[in-house]
């Protein structure tokens, strides 16, 4: 993954999944901080392998928190 300390001005990795249903793409450094990417259509939640929440556990997060509701509207 691209990282440079120093400036935030480097190329970012960015990951492209191919299905036969279509593709998405996501930036890779977003998911190592921590950040949960959602492809809700697709039924594909993207997280970092020690994030132990499950596809349901962010969509029932979803339901009851304003904050995930307004990140993922």
């Amino acid at each position: 993954m691209a990282v440079d300390p120093i400036s935030n001005r480097y190329d970012r990795t960015i990951v492209t999944v191919r299905s036969s249903h279509r593709p998405f793409s996501f930036a890779a450094d977003e998911v190592a901080r921590g950040d949960r990417i959602l492809v809700d259509d697709l039924g594909v939640l993207v997280v970092r392998a020690d994030d132990k929440i499950t596809l349901e556990g962010y969509r029932q997060a979803a339901r009851n928190s304003p904050a995930v509701r307004s990140t993922i509207a």
